[in-house]
């Protein structure tokens, strides 16, 4: 190959430098209109990153666990066999491999020198583990308010797609849950992605395209089970098709041409969900004695009536999830697509209207069951809002200004509540503050019982009391009949903890602990015996009184008002009184040393009571 001249490389200098200003210009030219969204992801991901470390190394959302102690255990067993399926295996996944990219850079800057190096730092400190998901669980949701914006401006139009990604920016509910490293986030994204292919295929109506939706279901469904109800949209997307917007329901083929999408489809569905969890198949009977003995066995012990549901999720909606203006306005903007009664308006109402009332018959309920729903609801009022906007008499300039007051009035108080709980990160916990206070003032060794494991101060057990823990555990658990990959998972977790701990008793404060175990899983005591308490741990069998448990050695009892409050009550005495009795009995004969109360703002957390029973009769 010659040599280039001075001239051939001037002028290859130029055309880079060209291309690179053209590029530049493009760039900015983008930017220049799409910067309203620009704004709104970047706030969406500001707020949903802030805070990401808040309370680590201790962990105040139990649920967080279960995700990432199934992504180690795929190491601790070498499979990626998941030792349950209460909840599907996806998002374990994603976090396996961006654990595998950190233990490969602490090998590479000495952090680690081994394996066990790399799983005994989990349980020393679990802060990285953890970061790492919440800022994925931040990145995800995020990424879901683009989402909204391309399927509303899909399907009506940008400014659409502008209002509804900033109402879903601004929420309260979808910020709180996008600092927690569950599968509810991730699901709702998946769900939106889903969609966003579903009205894609709709379009171009092509089998590509349907396979892609249908791969999209089966990896929301892969991410949490509820996403199954996906199907419905994608089952009338590809019963209808149309190319133009307000394509009315009708037909354009028979149901024979449609049979193929349909079988594509639906064999994509199952292609991704097999994708997305690989052992379904070879561990159906597994999976389907996690899933369904769990569901039935909740629902028979605490099922609610759909009414007081079907209340809960509305009050849920008014107080964190759009807020009382939105979540109002939400509604006649639900009614408005059902009056417009589009193909689009069809699809998009499909799956927060069943899946809404699957949740009303679930009969139990959790604020963070709502996120999948609020995407579209965000979508509805955005659409209502955009289209009243639109039929004002008024100049393009001043409807535009018209829509942005609109848009700042319903998202103000969900933006302002998410303030306050951004805010509320940087403030101590009650859990946190109990903490220290009886690091503090009670001896390193002092036998404690606790309400709860993960509602009350995170104090350090002896090794002592973490080896009774795990033979108790592996006898209420049953783990020499559980599968395999279940046995292996609980024995490299007791062998690294244990690891840990013996690590640990140097350079912590330890305690001898026992914890109250509730059958949070039943409406009521079966059997009712004001004597009885039921402690978990070395003491499971019967606790019949406080003088009982102060012989036992027990010295101090920590309660969480988490725990507690919803026992003392009327309703609670009627239903608990065993419980009743044991808080009342605390008030009454023990003595209370210390009490830290909460402040939504400023100390956040439960009440943290602290009772010593020396005084005990």
């Amino acid at each position: 190959m010659m040599p280039q001249t001075a001239q051939q490389q001037a002028e290859a200098r130029r055309v880079a430098l060209s291309a690179a200003w053209d590029a530049a210009h493009r760039a900015w030219r983008v930017l220049r209109i799409q910067w309203p969204l620009a704004l709104i992801v970047a706030v969406a991901l500001a707020a949903r990153l802030l805070g990401s470390s808040a309370n680590l190394p201790h962990l105040y959302s139990p649920g967080e666990s279960i995700v990432v102690r199934q992504a180690l255990a795929y190491g601790g067993t070498r499979s990626l066999r998941p030792y349950t399926y209460i909840y599907p295996p996806l998002y374990s996944y994603v976090l396996f491999v961006l654990y595998g990219l950190y233990y490969v850079l602490g090998r590479i800057t000495g952090a680690f020198a081994t394996v066990s190096d790399f799983a005994i730092s989990y349980f020393m400190d679990p802060t990285p583990f953890y970061l790492i998901g919440r800022i994925v669980t931040g990145v995800i949701g995020s990424v879901t308010v683009l989402l909204v914006y391309l399927i509303a401006a899909r399907t009506e139009r940008r400014a659409t797609g502008l209002v509804a990604a900033a109402l879903l920016a601004v929420s309260h509910l979808h910020i709180v849950h996008s600092h927690n490293v569950l599968t509810d986030v991730p699901m709702t994204c998946l769900v939106m992605l889903a969609t966003w292919l579903i009205l894609r295929a709709r379009e171009i109506d092509t089998r590509h395209a349907w396979v892609w939706a249908g791969l999209g279901v089966g990896a929301a469904v892969g991410m949490k089970y509820n996403a199954a109800l996906m199907l419905i949209p994608l089952v009338l997307g590809i019963l209808w098709p149309a190319n133009a917007r307000t394509a009315p329901i009708t037909p354009r083929m028979t149901w024979r041409q449609r049979l193929a999408p349909l079988v594509v489809g639906l064999g994509s569905v199952a292609a991704g969900f097999v994708i997305t969890c690989p052992f379904a198949l070879l561990d159906w009977r597994a999976l389907w004695t996690d899933l369904m003995g769990a569901q039935l066995g909740l629902n028979t012990g605490i099922a609610k009536s759909f009414g007081e549901t079907m209340a809960f999720y509305w009050q849920t909606l008014l107080r964190s999830g759009l807020g009382y203006l939105l979540g109002i306005w939400a509604l006649p903007g639900l009614a408005y697509a059902v009056w417009r009664h589009r193909a689009y308006d069809i699809l998009l109402l499909s799956f927060p209207l069943s899946y809404l009332l699957f949740l009303g018959f679930q009969g139990r309920y959790q604020a963070n069951w709502l996120l999948p729903a609020l995407p579209f609801l965000c979508i509805f009022a955005a659409a209502l809002a955009v289209d009243l906007v639109a039929r004002l008499r008024l100049t393009r300039h001043i409807k535009s200004l018209a829509l942005v007051l609109l848009t700042i009035i319903l998202a103000a108080y969900p933006a302002w509540f998410s303030f306050f709980y951004l805010k509320s990160l940087a403030a101590p916990d009650t859990r946190s503050v109990a903490k220290a206070w009886i690091e503090a003032h009670i001896p390193a060794g002092s036998r404690i019982l606790l309400d709860s494991s993960s509602t009350g101060p995170p104090l350090q057990p002896t090794l002592e009391s973490w080896q009774r823990y795990f033979d108790q555990a592996a006898t209420d658990k049953e783990m020499a009949s559980r599968p395999p990959a279940a046995q292996i998972a609980f024995d490299s977790y007791r062998h690294y903890q244990l690891e840990a701990a013996k690590g640990l008793q140097s350079r912590v404060i330890t305690y001898d602990l026992e914890y109250m175990q509730f059958a949070w899983w039943r409406a009521s005591e079966e059997e009712a015996d004001l004597e009885d308490f039921p402690v978990f741990g070395a003491y499971r069998e019967r606790i019949f009184s406080l003088a009982q448990l102060q012989q036992a050695g027990i010295e101090y009892v920590v309660v969480s008002s988490f725990k507690y409050r919803q026992y003392l009550t009327p309703e609670g005495q009627a239903r608990w009184p065993s419980y009743y009795e044991f808080y009342d009995a605390l008030d009454r004969q023990a003595t209370l040393v210390q009490a830290f109360y909460a402040d939504p703002i400023h100390q956040p957390g439960p009440d943290i009571k602290i009772y010593a029973l020396r005084q005990v009769p």
